[in-house]
């Protein structure tokens, strides 16, 4: 897939065009709990990316030809909120088949919804759940498959709209019983602003999801401290650049108990 991507990248540079490729971590149909996390990761970079495009006035097309059954299903529905235009080749013809962009926002109901069941919502984008526990999540956010349910593609993309408008408001509750936070830890992310709140937020995130699956995402690095400190024995990256911080950690049986946020020791 790299490799394709690149070629027709160097196939538009060469003629004049602006061509990038933009890898998506975990984006690939081995499984069906990677396939989840890519859709995940796909719809948190294009409502970063492709949101600031539209707002500069830019004509975002989506181009369908090719690729897996499962992703061309995904991206139609992706493609609704982020694409104005989206085209589509059938394999016996050479005629491009047009398909429009249908406006669409989020209805004060679906936002009450998510906001919620956040909790479970947030765990399901990396793991299925007992069917049981969503009956007061509308049927149109999940995929259920005999006793399981895990997020839709709709579900992710509403899900993904609301992170990007709430996860800068505050520090959620964790989405897994498995990481819980510290008497510290409140003290610690204080006063912090948006863009940081909405980086902890995710990085709570990558945290419960190591917990639940053992996937320790590069964003994360989780790693033992050579040094315990003040109780902690572990670090997870918060966010780098300037001003990085760390998430400083210990285990509790079969907890992740996050003890502050701190900078690098």
């Amino acid at each position: 897939g790299r490799a394709v991507a690149e070629t027709l990248r160097d196939w538009a540079s060469q003629r004049g065009l602006d061509a990038q490729t933009q890898e998506i971590q975990d984006l690939n149909t081995r499984n069906i709990e990677e396939f989840r996390q890519g859709m995940a990761n796909l719809v948190e970079w294009a409502d970063a990316a492709l949101t600031g495009y539209r707002k500069n006035r830019w004509n975002i097309v989506f181009n369908l030809v090719g690729g897996f059954k499962s992703f061309f299903g995904f991206m139609q529905v992706l493609g609704m909120f982020y694409a104005d235009e989206m085209f589509y080749i059938f394999e016996a013809e050479d005629q491009i088949l047009k398909l429009p962009r249908i406006p669409i926002d989020i209805e004060e109901a679906a936002e009450r919804t998510i906001a919620e069941n956040l909790r479970l919502l947030r765990a399901m984008s990396w793991k299925s759940v007992p069917a049981a526990e969503c009956q007061a999540i509308p049927e149109t956010l999940l995929s259920t498959v005999g006793d399981l349910s895990s997020l839709s593609a709709w579900g992710m993309i509403l899900l993904g709209r609301f992170k990007e408008k709430h996860y800068g408001d505050r520090v959620w509750e964790s989405p897994s019983e498995k990481v819980r936070f510290g008497p510290g830890f409140a003290a610690s992310v204080k006063g912090l602003d948006a863009d940081k709140f909405h980086l902890l937020n995710q990085r709570i995130d990558d945290l419960a999801r190591f917990a639940d699956t053992g996937a320790n995402v590069s964003r994360l690095d989780l790693k033992e401290l050579k040094v315990p400190s003040s109780g902690s024995t572990h670090e997870a990256d918060a966010w780098a650049g300037s001003g990085a911080r760390r998430l400083f950690l210990h285990r509790e049986k079969d907890a992740w108990v996050i003890d502050r946020l701190g900078d690098h020791l």
